[in-house]
């Protein structure tokens, strides 16, 4: 294999794993390639592949890997007078966005806004319509950088008018991709339609990912006028569209989201389903950012309802947190367990004797043999979870049996069905 197929090669590996969400082991991978593209000076492809490499590496946290890559371009213009492509900026600016920069990453689009400018100044000079074809492709990165600056500054009425203005671009795109040759032919010159076809099936795959990340910039700006229900219809609506996407940080990000937005909403359940399957969906190593702020939300989320509620059921580890007691574990007591869910299926529903023996041990009640063990059972359950069983404030005793209080705040998590079948 050359040392060109062979970078090409390694460079598509790359790529690949890195949408499977393997960052760690596509990184070796992608240097490689990075390195070859260097020694054979094919540094447009150099530049393509530093832009995925720098991505990773901010999702990775490694700032000292693109630091290294920086310092390595900035010796690439000085020494070999290689010309930076607007999307290396624009992937530079996404980087200082990581970590809060604001104002460097604004430089950075902006010094991508002036590179597209000159290709297309360039184009327009020489009447090459398959420059100001490209220049139009690379300007899409620049304008989504600037809207997502424009949030963070919460400049909103300025980032929705550009949103509006790169939908309308992707749309022009899609509109020249499906019309047939004659339609193209008004816009382009005859021999150009090749080199035009190639330039829109190539810069397909990223003009898809753009038209998708945009509905997440819709998202944010949705979240930042605290348009929740807006936000959770667009959430749905952005998840029809990428549920057959490879790319599993598009996906994760997509619930995590949903848990940010189903918690401002106070649909608690939701939120913990959403933010948990984040969570068991990546792992850390890979997913060091995401990972991060998928912790802040679960730990914002477990704040609020420890402050909301009197119980929080787990269904999935068989335990409980009592807003005074703390964590309450169930683990091996299987009977008690069981009698907590049936007084939670129905609060304020008294349960007799009867009822209480069948559904516990499957047998007919017997006052000489089972009042005895009904009180042990009510008495340990007691001693378990009230945070004074002398005193209790969740199960009580009534002239027809016993019953939940039906005025506790419970939150039930990962939620299964626990309606009893029993006889009143």
């Amino acid at each position: 294999m050359s040392p060109k197929s062979q970078a090409d090669y390694l460079f598509e590996l790359g790529k690949a794993r890195s949408l499977s969400g393997n960052f760690l082991g596509s990184t070796r991978l992608l240097e490689d390639a990075a390195g070859l593209y260097i020694k054979d000076k094919q540094y447009e492809k150099y530049m393509n592949c530093l832009c995925v490499l720098l991505r990773i590496y901010k999702e990775l946290q490694n700032f000292r890997k693109i630091g290294h890559h920086k310092e390595e371009l900035t010796q690439l213009v000085w020494e070999e007078d290689v010309q930076i492509n607007p999307r290396i900026h624009y992937t530079l600016g996404q980087c200082a966005l990581f970590t809060n920069d604001i104002d460097e990453a604004h430089e950075e689009f902006e010094k991508s806004f002036h590179k597209v400018w000159k290709l297309r100044k360039n184009a327009l000079t020489e009447n090459n319509h398959v420059g100001l074809l490209k220049s139009k492709i690379e300007s899409v990165f620049p304008q989504y950088g600037m809207i997502y600056v424009h949030i963070r500054k919460h400049e909103l009425r300025t980032a929705r008018e550009k949103l509006r203005e790169l939908k309308e671009l992707m749309l022009y795109f899609r509109n020249l991709e499906k019309n047939d040759e004659e339609f193209r032919k008004t816009l382009f010159n005859t021999s150009d339609l090749y080199e035009i076809r190639q330039l829109l099936k190539n810069s397909n795959d990223m003009r898809t990912k753009v038209e998708l990340t945009t509905e997440l910039l819709h998202a944010l700006i949705l979240q930042e006028e605290k348009r929740y229900s807006d936000l959770e219809r667009h959430l749905w609506s952005y998840y029809e569209k990428i549920q057959k996407s490879k790319d599993l940080c598009s996906i994760v990000t997509l619930f995590y989201y949903l848990g940010k937005t189903y918690t401002d909403l106070k649909d608690y359940n939701q939120a913990t389903v959403f933010l948990n399957l984040a969570k068991k969906s990546i792992d850390s190593d890979n997913f060091k950012h995401l990972s991060y702020h998928v912790d802040i939300a679960l730990n914002q989320l477990n704040t609020i309802l420890n402050q909301d509620y009197d119980l929080i059921v787990n269904f999935e580890n068989n335990s409980i947190i009592e807003k005074n007691k703390g964590r309450v574990d169930f683990k091996n007591q299987f009977i008690l367990f069981d009698l907590f869910k049936m007084f939670i299926s129905q609060p304020g529903t008294s349960y007799s004797k009867e009822a209480l023996v069948e559904y516990l041990w499957k047998q007919k009640y017997q006052p000489g043999l089972h009042d005895n063990k009904i009180y042990v059972t009510i008495k340990r359950l007691r001693e378990l979870m009230e945070p004074n069983s002398q005193h209790p404030i969740y199960i009580f005793r009534n002239k027809n049996g016993y019953h939940f209080n039906k005025k506790a705040k419970v939150l039930l998590k990962n939620k299964q069905h626990i309606q009893p079948e029993v006889m009143l």
